[in-house]
């Protein structure tokens, strides 16, 4: 939950309709002594004092050390903060939004429940952070690394995640609809009740990950790597798995209609109960896969290995 930030006070600079930014009585652009005001939040933070609720806003923070900052509820909006070491940081509920968090150090932070709509990500290392219930919309976190850390219920709605790194990453209850997570690696990542409708996840290495009871209507998985990963009851209507190593996987008693398995290899994989009225199946291989009580009505199960 985003806390509330102390109302800055108006820019003193004449015709400046911008809020004043901490320490200063005029808004970063007028701020005459940027030196002297970065290296005066440098030494709070070395201290360990408290920046909780300052405005920050557009401040340029590019590569400052500021591991274990305390920045609960601050507003950082359009803030450079790329390259930065925020390592351990308190961020939550911070107002992130279009923030420069590019190849920023932000192991261990606590970003639960901040704004980062729209927020650039790249390279930035997120391993073991907290991004529980966050606004993660439109934010681009390409090539990002994001092992073990926690996205518990975020919005992640039409974020960019290509080549980003989930592996064992808690994406429960998430949303990540219309999202692209080309290549994405979530290996033995959590993503029950998680939201991927239309999301696209070609190629991406999914291997062990649980997905059971999320939400894959119309996601493309084509070519992904699903070995062994978990999607009971999960919604998979249209999903698209074509080409897809799918072995060991298991669907039982998810809803396939329509759902575009061709050439997959389901070797091993549980279907049993799952539905796949006019799924294609053509030459899928499904040996030694169980369908048994799967609804098959109308499904392509031309040139299929059993």
């Amino acid at each position: 939950m985003q806390q509330d930030t102390i109302q800055a006070p108006p820019c003193a600079s004449s015709g400046c309709y911008a809020n004043a930014v901490y320490s200063s009585d005029r808004c970063w652009e007028h701020t005459a002594d940027k030196a002297a005001l970065l290296g005066g939040i440098e030494a709070v933070v070395t201290k360990g004092d408290s920046l909780s609720c300052v405005s920050l806003v557009k401040v340029d923070l590019s590569g400052r050390k500021l591991a274990g900052a305390v920045l609960t509820g601050a507003n950082l909006a359009a803030a450079k903060l790329s390259g930065a070491d925020l390592s351990g940081a308190a961020l939550a509920g911070a107002d992130l939004r279009a923030a420069d968090l590019s190849g920023t150090n932000l192991q261990r932070a606590n970003l639960s429940g901040a704004n980062l709509e729209g927020a650039m990500m790249a390279q930035a290392n997120l391993s073991d952070a907290n991004l529980d219930c966050c606004n993660l919309r439109r934010a681009n976190l390409h090539k990002a690394v994001a092992k073990k850390a926690s996205f518990k219920r975020a919005e992640m709605s039409y974020s960019c995640c290509v080549e980003a790194d989930f592996s064992q990453a808690d994406l429960a209850g998430a949303c990540l609809d219309a999202a692209c997570l080309v290549g994405a690696v979530l290996v033995e990542a959590m993503l029950d009740d998680a939201i991927l409708g239309g999301s696209v996840m070609t190629g991406a290495n999914l291997e062990r990950a649980s997905l059971n009871r999320a939400n894959l209507i119309g996601t493309c998985l084509r070519g992904a790597n699903v070995c062994g990963a978990q999607f009971k009851r999960a919604r998979m209507g249209r999903i698209d798995l074509a080409d897809a190593d799918a072995r060991d996987a298991v669907m039982a008693r998810a809803i396939l209609r329509e759902a575009n398995l061709a050439w997959a290899n389901l070797a091993g994989a549980d279907l049993s109960g799952s539905v796949l009225e006019r799924a294609k199946l053509r030459g899928a291989d499904l040996t030694g896969a169980s369908i048994s009580g799967a609804n098959t009505s109308g499904a392509d199960m031309d040139g299929v290995t059993r």
